[in-house]
């Protein structure tokens, strides 16, 4: 990793009159010109406040009456940082006072953190890593003179529901409507074609057996032939950006496994072994899914409840070894791949992460005694993964980040071949314009610092400025434009660039990026107080959109050329795997249909003549992205685009009616109105539609549209939906009206 260039080698800035306090000045934080400022009571250190002759400031009143107050203790505050009021400058104020003591114990250490889950410090995530600091980066903080800062903070983010009122609107009518016939007929038809599309996919979803049924010895596995190309599959698709398993070592236990028996395995492989089987058998892609599909232990259902079987029989003291951490990530991947609800992966990632700091895996592994130079990598590339999961899951649950500050080093950029047991030292990281097995993650880690710290910041301030969450937003625009050339999807270096599992990582990479980035572009597009930054928002905003929408195309078999004998099971793979990140897209294409309206757009052509020329990548001097140069009629095309293969894909695993109604009810009130025809009528004569097109869909597919069931009163059953796979919490629709048409199946009579 290259060292951050000195501070001395900086362009020197035009002198300009003090009006902040010295330390404020030479911090470069927002200073609040009285005595002591906010920042210097933040830091706990009010006596540094001090002014330049000549410019006396006002006396800090509030200060002044805490500190006559009786009977009360100053509070120990967050750095301005998680206020909003520094940016991404109050890093080197913390960094001047060296880095926080280590907690000594695990205990103490684990307890300190969960009291300061929600006040995570942006100084620690970044400059605690290893990583280049932050504000010396010239990518990552523009020059102050680069934009205008508006005055007003933002306010505390809304719901996304609140953006889209006619939409829920008819959702509350369509749920509690009792008297329309046409809204009741409607009704009927959705819940017997939602009835129908899940009976279908139960009917492929295998209902798993009792625990008691599940042994774990002898081991029913299919061929060894077989499991090898399953074992290439899972590794050549899957360990990219996040690292489990090294694959020297696994063929060579796999190997053994089959010479020798499991007696002659190494500790947690066996379960490994079924885990890695499990995931290929998912992913469908290959004739050898299919031939090991019949094997009942590595069924999705079997092969979780055989390792959750290994983790309940382990021993404390194997429990916190490597190779049984590695069998609970498997078990989240594989939990993932087969649509378990979300709330129970993201309890489960919250497990691993409390094992990972009970192993000290935040730390450097060179630091603690009795780690090997190749067990160290493996913890390094383990870490990594279990953090950037954690990352995931808490904003898709939008949750709060459990990720606290860590020193272990990121991961070497070298291939799996190049690392071994017994070796005496870590080969230099390969330059990045190679594809290596490690090449993902490794970029991934340099910005996963900046990523993580951003989410804190902005999640955890009662208020935020535009210009904060630009530092960031800027600087993750940049990352995604400076990949290296393998990680660019026209990227024809080597024969295996452009096979699908290639495609796939740099997808899975890309999105990775653009979780956050959405994230922070959402704080502010959902505030009403952006200013005169909202055009470069909304125009980052729907550039990912669009990019995430567009990520279908790549495996969709209409359109791809995919050159594996199923390609079906890709687009399997990116429904099941991005539902969400998808959902948010659309949702953020709606919302920019919502705020081009067709009056404005004539105008907004006009602007675009006259802006200033852009660079060839869609940067101007303020911005690193492209202003929006879309109407509304083109948007709108884009967004029934998106939805098209939604509704296509409805026999197969993954798809939801429920998102395709809630979508076409949510596009169609933003469509421009008919003539005398109100909204509800044209979003009640869309539905009528897509209801036929759903059936037509399923009658393709030979799946038999079903009556659902109903009670002795005509109503819906009362069964509790919760234990019906993948339905106890969906954070896609939080905060839209429930319609129980979509929520209340019981699963013994789907």
């Amino acid at each position: 990793m290259s060292e951050p260039s000195p501070a001395s080698q900086a362009p020197a800035k035009r002198p300009r009159p003090v009006i902040s306090c010295l330390e404020c000045r030479r911090k470069k934080l927002r200073c609040s010109r009285s005595h002591p400022c906010q920042q210097c009571v933040k830091i706990g250190r009010p006596g540094k406040c001090e002014y330049q002759v000549g410019q006396e400031p006002e006396p800090n009143i509030e200060y002044s009456a805490a500190l006559s107050a009786p009977n009360k203790r100053q509070r120990l505050e967050p750095p301005a940082i998680i206020e909003g009021g520094g940016s991404d400058l109050a890093r080197n104020a913390l960094s001047d006072q060296g880095p926080p003591p280590v907690s000594h114990g695990i205990i103490e250490d684990l307890q300190d953190r969960v009291s300061r889950l929600e006040r995570a410090l942006l100084a620690q995530s970044t400059g605690r890593n290893g990583e280049p600091a932050i504000s010396q980066s010239s990518p990552i903080r523009p020059s102050a003179d680069d934009f205008v800062c508006p005055e007003k903070p933002l306010n505390r983010l809304t719901q996304m529901s609140s953006q889209f009122n006619d939409a829920c609107a008819f959702m509350v009518k369509l749920q509690n409507d009792a008297t329309t016939p046409k809204m009741m007929a409607l009704r009927r038809r959705l819940k017997d074609l939602n009835y129908s599309a899940e009976k279908n996919h139960t009917a492929q979803h295998s209902r798993p057996p009792p625990a008691s049924s599940i042994g774990r010895s002898p081991l029913q596995l299919p061929p060894f032939d077989v499991c090898e190309k399953l074992a290439i599959l899972y590794f050549d698709n899957m360990e990219h950006c996040f690292r489990i398993l090294h694959f020297p070592e696994f063929r060579d236990q796999l190997r053994v496994y089959f010479s020798e028996g499991e007696h002659a395995c190494r500790f947690g492989f066996v379960p490994q072994l079924v885990g890695v089987l499990a995931v290929a058998v998912i992913l469908g892609t290959h004739g050898e899914c299919e031939a090991a599909r019949s094997c009942m232990a590595i069924k999705p259902d079997d092969a979780l409840q055989f390792m959750k079987n290994f983790l309940r029989d382990l021993q404390n003291t194997e429990r916190y070894r490597l190779p049984a951490l590695q069998v609970k990530m498997l078990l989240l991947i594989c939990g993932w791949l087969n649509l378990d609800p979300m709330d129970d992966l993201f309890r489960l990632n919250g497990e691993l992460l409390r094992d990972a700091l009970v192993m000290k895996m935040d730390q450097d592994p060179m630091t603690l005694p009795g780690i090997s130079v190749f067990e160290g990598e493996l913890r390094r590339r383990n870490w990594m993964t279990i953090v950037e999961c954690d990352l995931m899951l808490s904003i898709l649950c939008k949750m709060p980040c459990l990720v606290p500050s860590y020193t272990s080093k990121p991961p070497r950029n070298v291939n799996d071949e190049e690392i071994f047991e017994g070796m005496r030292r870590l080969p230099p990281s390969r330059p990045t314009k190679d594809w290596t097995d490690g090449l993902c993650q490794y970029l991934l880690a340099q910005s996963f610092p900046r990523r993580v710290a951003a989410c804190k910041q902005i999640d955890d301030a009662a208020h935020i400025k535009t210009e904060d969450v630009l530092q960031h937003t800027r600087y993750l625009e940049k990352v995604l434009q400076d990949l290296p050339p393998p990680l660019r999807f026209n990227y024809t270096g080597d024969a295996a660039s452009k096979t699908p599992p290639r495609l796939m990582a740099r997808m899975e990479l890309d999105i990775s990026i653009r979780r956050p980035l959405m994230h922070l572009y959402s704080r502010c597009i959902l505030s009403p107080d952006m200013g005169e930054l909202e055009r470069e928002v909304r125009a980052g905003y729907l550039q990912s959109c669009l990019m995430l929408a567009n990520y279908q195309d790549l495996f969709d078999p209409q359109y791809s050329e995919l050159n594996v004998p199923r390609p079906q099971g890709y687009w399997d793979f990116f429904y099941t795997c991005y539902r969400q990140e998808l959902g948010q897209a659309i949702l953020g294409i709606c919302l920019e249909i919502k705020k081009l309206d067709p009056a404005a757009e004539a105008n907004a052509g006009a602007a675009r003549t006259t802006q200033p020329a852009m660079s060839p990548d869609g940067a101007n001097d303020n911005s690193v992205v492209r202003a929006p140069s879309y109407t509304q009629s083109s948007l709108i095309y884009a967004a029934k685009d998106t939805l098209e293969p939604m509704t296509r894909r409805l026999p197969y695993r993954g798809s939801k009616v429920k998102d395709i109604v809630y979508y076409n009810i949510i596009l169609t009130s933003l469509l421009p109105q008919r003539p005398g025809q109100s909204r509800e009528a044209m979003i009640l004569e869309r539905l009528q539609e897509l209801v036929r097109e759903c059936q037509a869909e399923l009658e393709r597919a030979h799946v038999q549209i079903i009556a659902a069931p109903a009670d002795e009163h005509g109503a819906e059953p009362t069964v509790d939906y919760t234990s019906y796979v993948g339905t106890s919490f969906d954070p896609v629709w939080e905060s839209f009206p429930k319609i129980d048409i979509f929520e209340r199946f019981d699963l013994d009579e789907l």
